[in-house]
């Protein structure tokens, strides 16, 4: 016997499925969110049929304008990012420093893989030097992010030297082009995501702090002092506690 009330809530599940699908659902995708459900054939076809009558979500001609121009505007900021980015004064002087090595026809870096796998100490330093300017071009791809690029530049660099030290002597089939590029960028990440991670909590403090300066100056007009730990956490309703850690960091700030 079919669950009234699961058989509802799955009907109108797939009728929010079906209002913005690209194209209509066929009644083989319809019935597979009814699997277990034990349909008769003309209770599926009573489904479809429902299904079917809901309005499929088709995009107007401005909307793709807007959705055209938006991709027009993004690539084209990017690209302008890109360019500062590769015109800044780091990355400049970075490109020079590497300027000097010449990029290995794809055998010769195979080979320099396979000396790598096999344990060739100067097998790993020629692979870092290959990788130096590949970690720029991965960069690239951050330069909207409002993080220092020198810093995920540095980051990269680290990744790249602890990944190679890594493969050193593994011994093992390794696609080491592939696992060099994806740690790279996993480094950066990492320190992107730290970075922005500790902003987001350095604004939440200073936010909490505007909270804190407004409350203290209400509660000492009303009071005619100043307040207390346990009033300003009454009116604030802060912990006592994070009251405390709050005008520490302030203190600590305007000491620096």
């Amino acid at each position: 016997m079919v669950d009234r009330q699961t058989f509802m809530e799955t009907l109108h599940g797939v009728e929010e499925i079906a209002k913005t699908a690209a194209k209509p659902l066929t009644k083989e995708q319809i019935m597979e969110y009814f699997q277990g459900m034990e349909l008769s054939e003309e209770q599926e076809q009573l489904v479809y049929d429902y299904i079917q009558k809901q309005p499929v979500q088709e995009e107007t001609e401005d909307e793709l304008d807007v959705k055209v121009e938006e991709l027009r505007s993004s690539t084209e900021e990017q690209k302008k990012a890109e360019e500062e980015f590769l015109n800044s004064a780091y990355v400049k002087m970075y490109l020079e420093d590497i300027a000097g090595i010449e990029p290995l026809a794809q055998g010769e870096l195979e080979s320099l893989y396979d000396a790598l796998l096999r344990g060739d100490a100067e097998a790993s330093a020629l692979v870092v030097n290959q990788y130096l300017h590949q970690v720029i071009e991965l960069a690239k791809r951050y330069v909207l992010l409002d993080v220092r690029m020198e810093d995920v530049i540095q980051e990269g660099n680290m990744a790249l030297l602890m990944t190679v030290n890594e493969l050193l002597g593994v011994e093992e089939a390794r696609d080491v082009d592939a696992c060099l590029k994806e740690q790279i960028q996993l480094g950066m990440e990492r320190f992107i995501d730290e970075t922005l991670e500790n902003e987001n909590w350095q604004n939440a403090v200073l936010a909490r702090a505007g909270l804190l300066n407004e409350a203290k100056q209400a509660l000492a007009k009303e009071l005619l002092r100043v307040p207390s730990l346990e009033e300003l956490s009454e009116y604030t309703k802060l912990s006592v506690e994070e009251i405390s850690d709050i005008m520490a960091l302030i203190k600590e700030k305007k000491a620096r």
